[in-house]
């Protein structure tokens, strides 16, 4: 009869155990997914919107939303509550340099200010700002290579989309990472109209919005 009850606690206490590990395993398993969408949402938003092909583009083809159609799609997302941001981005591809030194760069037009602006990790000088116009942001390995410091000019030479070439000169607001080497040796951002008028165009590759919950994804995309 002892020896039954014993068994019966060992049971019980097992059970306990197993139980706690099971809801301690799901807790961590829960904050580290949270924790993965929100580091995502902060780099991507939690929608972005382009081009019907965009994402499966082979044919090296820019796709770009116009000027007209960007206007409207932030007219419509204006209009609902969830929505908290709204940015336009543009990619930009050429080189940039001083002249003692050069190296090819891919770069992002971004709206200074927005939130995706924001979600960077300085290094050293300051971020862009609503109302700057010709400053940039230089990856952390490009910094390192052009030999450069806060408030310097460099170069900026880049193909339009109908082919024709393009320069330009940005002042140095500071520098970022990404946490990645190889992405910091050729990553810039810089403000999203000096992006436009280089490659002569009022398009953008896509909108990322913002909202307030995560929850609100799927009704926004069928609003």
């Amino acid at each position: 009869m002892l020896r039954n009850k014993r068994r019966s606690l060992l049971c019980i206490i097992i059970i306990f155990i197993s139980v706690t590990v099971l809801f301690l395993v799901k807790g961590y398993i829960t904050g580290t997914f949270e924790g993965l969408t929100m580091m995502s949402v902060m780099q991507y938003g939690n929608l972005q919107i382009a081009k019907p092909g965009y994402w499966e583009n082979t044919d090296h083809e820019r796709q770009l939303l116009s000027g007209e159609e960007i206007a409207k799609i932030k007219a419509i997302l204006g209009e609902n509550a969830d929505v908290t941001g709204i940015s336009t981005e543009l990619a930009v591809y050429g080189i940039i340099g001083t002249e003692e030194a050069s190296t090819i760069v891919s770069g992002s037009g971004i709206e200074p200010g927005s939130s995706q602006s924001q979600n960077i990790t300085l290094v050293s000088g300051t971020n862009l700002f609503e109302g700057d116009v010709d400053r940039v942001l230089l990856g952390k390995g490009v910094m390192q290579k052009l030999k450069l410091e806060e408030d310097e000019w460099v170069s900026l030479m880049a193909t339009t989309l109908d082919g024709a070439y393009n320069a330009g000169n940005l002042q140095v607001s500071g520098a970022f990472s990404v946490g990645n080497s190889d992405a910091d040796n050729v990553y810039i951002m810089l403000p999203l109209s000096y992006a436009q008028s280089m490659l002569n165009t009022d398009g953008a590759d896509k909108i990322v919005v913002n909202l307030a919950e995560t929850e609100a994804t799927a009704a926004t995309i069928s609003w």
